[in-house]
């Protein structure tokens, strides 16, 4: 369940972790109770994070054939408010070996405390009809509306003069001035043939479409021009020439005969991020590069990948199986409760509860997939040096940058478990509890640079792991690569390391944020390298820069989380216009914004958390666009470039499969790419409108529009599948025309 169940009381600490709980086990009918307690340590099995143990106090017997329930009293963990939250998955341990997973809990036995479904649906009418009322009008005869184009390029001009028609089964002339450009070539070629089976020469006679090389004034800029029978794509880059494939593709979807028009277009940001955790959830190569296709289609340029963290390591950069590095995978990327591991995942999914798990998303439609893995089942899997040379190959053709993440030094609990001997302390015997409920997932930065052998070999075996990182990710060949490994920094209990006897020196008098403040600042690293993260790798609780913290010359990227509240003054947006006015390079990531593992509506079928927010939708993610604009009216006039872009997350610790991943990813991700590329007074005013009407049309319903396209070219289902946008939008929008 995504709650502790830990009791942790530290009043000098400040510390009151379920400080009354008390849990039962009781039958139903007689209501006769006996008593039970959270395991925090046992010979096999121990709680950890999400996945809570309990046992009896003293000896009971369960009856066959009865029915009992679990009375959990006076917990500070929040209350269940949707099926995500929902205790789940259950399973019983008998002494201490035997594992066996119970039957699912069907949803009609769970009932959340004031749930009024007639309520939480006129909430959620009255949300999409106040986001209707609140919008940008749409402007009469907008192309953009007109021919579905997401994002929305900068200028789109009907011509008064021929078009182009492609004619199946036909082959069509390219002539490129790009001459080492065979990337682009090749994808253009597959597009054709796929979408409308046209094939593509480069034969001189009759020229269908030219590529010329032209100086722009953005590296990411096109033009595209349908004209006299012949179509023109001018960039300075091949990255410009991807992008306008992108936009030709989207256009001859729609219909092969294509009418005059010159677009020209460049992206508003720099950074177009998506950030996929593939450490909670593993997915396969294959799945990757569908969710690599399906930013390009959108012009994302960034794949931010958490590879490590509490339940998981997903990256082998051993060298050879006798590498003492091999351990990182053969530990750390396996997880259940099976002896061979010793790892749990974050939450226990049941396949029954998830709404992308049922076919048409009704929770009244059958399960595609009867089963997700149980307790007592082995979950792993890893990326091989090969697989990420494939998925660099494979990013990089389609103009993405992946920058690799690990998560230090909290979140860190893969990486204490699959080396032990390094990365677990004896000497520390601090008490806390990490947000996500861990009582052991820091590693012991007060080692760092220690002369001790203990000091020695911490130092050297965190200065190998990043450098084989960093030397993993560094051949990458798109426009704004930054030779850097991303260490995260976030999320380290302020009772971390606070009885740890290691911690001796100037290490004493820091808190622990400042502790790990001086830790990164300390690394060893080679100069090429940059080092990323979140903004706690450089900012202290109140937003201010930390005293020891990494210099901005060290620094690619630092992602900001904290939410805004819909408030110029509220922390998140604070915090980032702080950061880049002290020349950090800062990627907006504001939870309420662009969270995508949050749910998109109160409704209890609805997958994800809340507490970032209720409604984590569409045009909550295109709502960083007016965000990004309040963030840029703090930032002083010479350090505007600092604010690079946009980045979405998909954490995936209550996601069971590439489906659910879809759905939770989009359509929200286009509302994402319409906030990170569109030009800002298209897609914003500086009163907090935004072209959501506008979005709402391009999107589409039904067989027309850009998640009709989506689907096409995918086969992948979005949430709301195959009805478009329509789940978004009050029902009188549907019947209405662009430009009307």
């Amino acid at each position: 369940m995504p709650r502790t169940l830990n009791q942790l009381i530290n009043q000098q600490a400040n510390i009151a972790i379920n400080p009354d709980l008390t849990i039962e086990l009781c039958t139903t009918i007689e209501n006769k109770c006996s008593s039970l307690y959270y395991v925090k340590k046992s010979h096999l099995f121990t709680s950890a994070g999400y996945t809570n143990i309990l046992a009896p106090i003293n000896d009971i017997s369960l009856t066959a054939g009865k029915s009992y329930v679990i009375k959990i009293n006076n917990s500070n963990q929040g209350a269940p408010t949707n099926y995500s939250a929902m205790p789940q998955s259950f399973f019983l341990i008998e002494n201490e070996s035997k594992i066996t997973s119970l039957p699912e809990i069907l949803p009609e036995r769970y009932q959340i405390s004031n749930y009024d479904e007639s309520q939480v649906s006129l909430a959620i009418k009255q949300h999409h009809g106040d986001n209707w009322e609140k919008s940008k009008p749409l402007t009469p005869n907008n192309p953009a509306d007109q021919f579905h184009l997401l994002p929305t390029p900068v200028s789109i001009q009907l011509v008064n003069q021929t078009g182009f028609e492609f004619i199946k089964n036909s082959t069509i002339s390219l002539m490129n001035e790009f001459e080492n450009d065979f990337t682009n070539k090749k994808i253009l070629s597959s597009f054709l043939k796929q979408d409308l089976h046209v094939s593509l020469t480069e034969q001189k006679n009759t020229i269908a479409i030219i590529i010329k090389k032209i100086k722009t004034h953005h590296p990411e800029e096109y033009r595209l021009k349908i004209a006299n029978n012949n179509i023109t794509i001018s960039a300075s880059t091949s990255a410009g020439v991807f992008y306008a494939i992108q936009t030709l593709r989207q256009l001859w979807n729609q219909n092969p005969s294509l009418p005059s028009m010159l677009i020209e277009d460049y992206p508003r940001f720099a950074y177009r991020g998506l950030l996929l955790d593939s450490s909670r959830h593993f997915f396969t190569v294959a799945e990757i590069e569908k969710l690599i296709d399906t930013m390009a289609a959108q012009k994302l340029n960034t794949l931010h990948m958490h590879f490590a963290d509490d339940e998981g390591w997903r990256l082998d950069i051993s060298d050879n199986s006798n590498d003492p590095l091999k351990s990182l995978v053969r530990v750390g990327a396996r997880r259940g409760f099976t002896t061979d591991s010793i790892l749990q995942p974050a939450v226990f999914i049941q396949a029954n509860l998830d709404i992308s798990n049922r076919e048409n998303f009704s929770s009244a439609g059958k399960l595609i997939q009867s089963h997700y893995p149980s307790a007592n089942e082995n979950y792993s899997g890893y990326y091989s040096k090969k697989d990420i040379k494939t998925l660099i190959a494979y990013a990089n053709a389609r103009q993405i940058t992946i920058i690799p993440e690990i998560d230090l030094p909290g979140h860190a609990r893969a990486l204490i478990y699959s080396i032990p001997n390094i990365f677990k302390d004896p000497k520390d015997k601090s008490e806390f509890s990490s947000a996500q409920g861990y009582t052991d997932n820091v590693i012991p930065v007060c080692l760092y640079d220690e002369t001790s052998p203990e000091g020695k070999k911490f130092t050297n075996t965190i200065d190998e792991i990043i450098k084989r990182i960093n030397k993993l990710f560094a051949n990458q060949s798109t426009i704004y690569h930054s030779n850097e490994v991303s260490l995260a920094g976030d999320e380290v209990s302020n009772q971390a390391w606070n009885n740890d006897t290691s911690c001796n020196g100037l290490w004493s008098s820091l808190s622990a944020l400042h502790k790990s403040h001086h830790f990164f600042s300390t690394l060893h690293h080679q100069p090429a390298m940059l080092l990323s993260g979140w903004q706690q790798l450089i900012q202290n609780d109140d937003g201010t820069i930390g005293n020891t913290v990494l210099p901005t010359t060290q620094v690619a990227h630092i992602w900001v989380w904290e939410k805004t509240g819909n408030d110029k003054d509220s922390k998140g947006i604070k915090d980032a216009a702080m950061l880049a006015n002290a020349g950090y390079r800062t990627v907006l990531a504001f939870a309420d914004d662009t969270y995508f593992d949050l749910t998109y509506t109160p409704n209890k079928w609805e997958p994800g958390f809340k507490w970032g927010g209720t409604y984590l939708d569409t045009h909550a993610a295109l709502h960083s666009a007016f965000d990004a604009l309040q963030t840029e009216n703090l930032i002083n006039a010479n350090q505007q470039n600092n604010l690079l872009g946009i980045e979405g997350t998909l954490w995936t610790e209550n996601f069971a499969n590439f489906p659910h991943l879809v759905y939770m990813a989009m359509p929200k991700m286009a509302g994402l790419a319409e906030a990170a590329w569109t030009s800002t007074d298209i897609a914003t005013t500086q009163d907090g409108k935004l072209n959501w009407k506008s979005l709402v049309y391009r999107l589409g319903f039904g067989t027309h529009g850009f998640l009709s396209y989506f689907y096409k070219i995918s086969h992948l289902k979005y949430r709301g599948y195959p009805d478009g946008i329509s789940q978004e939008v009050p029902a009188e929008a549907e019947p209405l025309n662009p430009g009307n």
